[in-house]
């Protein structure tokens, strides 16, 4: 039940499926060199994968830290 809820209340917040729809898109677009964007059923595929509990977490886990970011700890980054 809560993974359902958790899917509600994520995909029907409209700010933050717009954002992960133009990152996705900005992504796509930036990896084509700027020919192309993404094809408009991929896009119906963005926010049921990111949103949904499990993909999310999943998703979260690959995120790497950049060097800077882990380092701060450490020492100053610019």
């Amino acid at each position: 039940m809560t993974d359902i809820l958790f899917e509600q209340q994520i995909v029907q917040n409209p700010g933050l499926g717009a954002e992960a729809l133009w990152y996705a898109v900005n992504e796509v677009y930036e990896e084509k060199n700027r020919a192309e964007g993404m094809d408009l059923f991929l896009a119906f595929l963005v926010l049921p994968l990111a949103f949904h509990r499990r993909s999310a977490i999943a998703l979260a886990s690959k995120a790497t830290v950049s060097g800077c970011d882990s380092s701060r700890s450490r020492q100053a980054c610019p």
